[in-house]
């Protein structure tokens, strides 16, 4: 073994060895002049030899990140390193005079018992104390201490400021959870470590940490026992720990979920979580933290074995020659292949971000001038054009005359550091973004659906007044049937999202002409356009015989209805045109306006759910904000993309494009409801039963329907409803509510069809969901009619069942 390879304790033994043996040689044996030379030549090497190393030891200590301390027995102490120095403000010559207990209060030894026989066995003691430095302050510090052969000890001590801030920060977002799950949420992701909150040992919640660290996923870990994540051999310690409210930091030994174990450091706090008190844990694995502790204590050799084997890059500058030597882990850091630096030797600065080489060039600076250490952040750029983030940090060596000659730094690749930081900042701005946007959402709801329900409510009770003019009346009553539309068309929205979000959301392909639904929509909102003192035009480019396309023709309806709907509402003057062009394979609509138009810098977020809601145009504020993102999702589901080109006071150009698919499957044909007048004449006397439990329903059914009824039967419940009908064959129609209670209108139809198969029975419902009318006939219905029931949709249902065979 060389003498590189042997600790200083080991050195100076055998040198002290050398020394005896050489004396008593000398006293006990005449020895030849010759091999007397000898042995002094060996005897001086040897002690150049463990000077050079004592230097080489003292460097590496002196570059270690924590404060070393070496005491005797008595705990005076007898070394120390340049952190010592920086962590209690005391210089070297200070500290060597003091003894390690100068450096805590009285209360803090009586509080933490700091007796050296607890070293004794030779294992390592962790504890955390306060050290009160220099100038009188206090930080919290986490100390470790070991007994050495020759009965002194060495203690390594680290600053916990910053780790007992972030603790702090993380309980205090913790706290605040209840306030808003989705901050909680974006800071509890964001911890380096594992983060478990658990009652009694039960895991109530976690971040992803803890998942990743124990290899369990986030749902196996909600509800487990969380001892389970603890080594057999330590679960009485953490136990005990849990019982008795322990809450500063300890070690112990993690089990993994494939049975690997690995050194865990717990710590814990009692936090209000949901009304309740429980503890909130966080897990650390601490596997390289210890291979770098145990490296430190141990030779030199092993320092730089754990410093090339690790994550830190090692490089050395030499002023004199300028040459910069760099380990195979610097070059790795760096994007080269090893060997790559060393051997085409570049300047360091050529593999900096050209952004960061002036801040680089002031640090190095500043840190040969003795102005600032050197701790500084870049961006390297690889030769892929990959951008890694580098924290480096370095020592400046002196010679004997306080000149610098050199610089021996380490790096670390801080790259995932800083990308958890941005998308922490990313998550936390949108969380924000998504309460601003939420809160501003149910005020605009909370608007537009008490404005309608102010026009229903207050027009009601004006109606109450006894003298009132028919044309009054007639005006009154427009009001409330324009605010009930108004209403219902938000209801409608909200339902349309929610079932979209749900992924709920259905598609219903068959064959449709679009010339024939552009011409409808024309005549449907001509009426409205001209009123406003405005022109409408549409535009068909396609032969009828080739505007038949596979498509879900009432998603198409609506996707267009909707368009032209807010060109009509933010327009005041000029014109709207819209209609379509075949463009390959697509077919691109458009729906054009001259109204006000829209800002540049909202084009980009129309389309996304409650914007419009974050509006400051008093226009654009009227709605849910829910128009343009449920035409968006219905035209992602029908195959197409939709896009705005606008210019603020000038108008807007929406377009959305379809595929032009006009590939024939088995054509559909619906029966399509002709409305004729004088329905009184041609229908009467039909035996009606009205299955509704609501009485306002029922009652308005009631009048809808007596002109065309001899007999009106009720019935509040499917099971009263189907007993009506066994007990009354002769009944001509049923109105079957779907929600009813005992027995759903589904299959109250469905035990009637047992029985009786030529009944006309339509289903109403209030939930007016897409696939209702499906489920209607499926369960044997005749046909289908959504809540709020339109008279003249009931009408034209009347009349397609019972205007062939009247009753007489």
């Amino acid at each position: 073994m060389s003498y590189e390879e042997r600790t200083k304790e080991e050195l100076i033994f055998e040198l002290n060895k050398l020394q005896l043996d050489y004396n008593t040689l000398k006293e006990g044996f005449k020895m030849d002049i010759a091999e007397h030379n000898k042995i002094e030549e060996a005897l001086i090497l040897a002690k150049e030899e463990a000077e050079k190393s004592k230097e080489k030891f003292r460097t590496l200590l002196n570059f270690a990140p924590d404060a070393f301390f070496h005491g005797d027995e008595k705990g005076d102490l007898i070394d120390v390193n340049k952190q010592s120095e920086s962590l209690t403000g005391y210089s070297k010559e200070e500290l060597l005079k003091m003894n390690i207990s100068d450096l805590f209060s009285k209360e803090e030894l009586l509080k933490n018992r700091l007796k050296y026989d607890l070293i004794t066995d030779g294992n390592t003691i962790i504890n955390q104390r306060l050290l009160r430095r220099k100038n009188g302050s206090f930080i919290w510090v986490e100390m470790k201490s070991k007994q050495m052969p020759d009965i002194s000890y060495q203690s390594f001590m680290v600053d916990l400021t910053e780790r007992k801030k972030l603790m702090n920060e993380i309980i205090e977002e913790k706290e605040k959870a209840e306030e808003s799950e989705l901050r909680f949420k974006a800071l509890h992701n964001a911890s380096f470590g594992g983060i478990a909150i658990h009652n009694k040992g039960i895991i109530l919640d976690c971040n992803h940490g803890l998942s990743k660290i124990s290899g369990f996923s986030e749902e196996e870990l909600i509800g487990m026992d969380g001892l389970l994540l603890i080594a057999e051999e330590y679960r009485d310690l953490v136990m005990g720990n849990i019982l008795g409210g322990y809450e500063f930091p300890y070690e112990a030994e993690g089990l993994r979920k494939d049975g690997e174990k690995y050194p865990l450091r717990l710590e814990a706090r009692v936090i209000p979580y949901k009304g309740e008190t429980v503890r909130v844990v966080e897990f650390r694995d601490i596997t390289s933290q210890k291979l770098v502790e145990q490296d430190l204590i141990q030779s030199q050799e092993k320092l730089n074995l754990a410093l090339q084997g690790g994550e830190i890059g090692v490089w050395e500058w030499d002023f004199a020659t300028d040459l910069t030597v760099w380990d195979a882990k610097m070059e790795s850091m760096f994007g080269l292949e090893e060997g790559e630096f060393n051997q085409t030797y570049k300047a360091f600065e050529e593999y900096i971000h050209p952004d960061d080489k002036d801040s680089v060039r002031n640090a190095i600076k500043n840190a040969i001038d003795g102005i600032a250490n050197y701790d500084t952040v870049y961006r390297v750029v690889w030769k892929n054009k990959e951008i890694k983030f580098i924290q480096s940090k370095a020592l400046i060596v002196k010679d004997k005359n306080g000149n610098s000659i050199k610089m021996i730094g380490i790096c670390n690749d801080i790259t995932k550091q800083k990308y958890i930081e941005k998308e922490f900042i990313i998550a936390k701005e949108k969380a924000e973004e998504s309460d601003h946007l939420k809160s501003a959402f149910l005020a605009n709801m909370s608007h537009e659906i008490r404005t309608p329900m102010n026009g229903i409510l207050g027009f009601s009770e004006l109606l109450k007044k006894p003298i009132l003019s028919g044309e009054r009346q007639n005006k009154y009553i427009e009001i409330i049937e324009k605010s009930g539309k108004r209403m219902l068309n938000i209801v409608n929205d909200i339902i349309d999202i929610s079932k979209i979000e749900a992924g709920l959301m259905k598609i219903d392909i068959r064959e449709s002409n679009i010339n024939e639904q552009v011409e409808y929509i024309y005549t449907f909102f001509k009426p409205e356009v001209e009123a406003k003192g405005m022109q409408l035009f549409f535009k068909n480019t396609l032969p009828t015989k080739e505007a038949n396309i596979n498509t879900d023709r009432e998603k198409l309806f609506a996707i267009l209805t909707n368009l032209v709907k807010n060109a009509i509402k933010y327009s005041n003057k000029g014109s709207i045109e819209f209609g379509y062009e075949k463009k390959g394979d697509y077919l691109e609509f458009f729906v054009k306006d001259t109204g006000i138009g829209i800002p540049k810098d909202r084009q980009n977020v129309i389309f996304e759910r409650f914007i419009q809601a974050d509006f400051e145009n008093e226009m654009a504020r009227q709605g849910a904000g829910l128009g343009l993102s449920i035409t968006k999702a219905y035209i992602k589901m029908l195959g197409g993309i939709i896009w705005v080109e606008s210019e603020e006071g000038i108008g807007s150009t929406f377009y959305f494009t379809l595929p032009y698919n006009i590939e024939l499957k088995d054509k559909i044909i619906t029966d399509e409801i002709e409305v004729t007048g004088n329905l009184e004449n041609q229908i009467k006397n039909l035996k009606i039963l009205i299955a509704e439990d609501d009485e306002t329903s029922e009652m308005l059914l009631s009048l809808n329907l007596s002109e065309f009824s001899a007999e009106i039967i009720k019935a509040k419940t499917g099971i009263e409803a189907t007993e009506v009908c066994r007990n009354n064959p002769d009944i001509d129609l049923v109105l079957m509510d779907i929600q009813m209670p005992g027995l759903n209108g589904y299959e109250a139809t469905r035990q009637i069809r047992q029985f009786n198969k030529d009944i006309v029975i339509i289903a109403q419902t209030a939930f007016g969901l897409l696939g209702d009318r499906e489920k209607s006939l499926d369960a044997g219905c005749n046909d289908y009619i959504a809540k709020p029931i339109n008279k003249t949709e009931l009408d034209s249902l009347i009349q397609k069942y019972f205007s062939i065979n009247e009753k007489s």
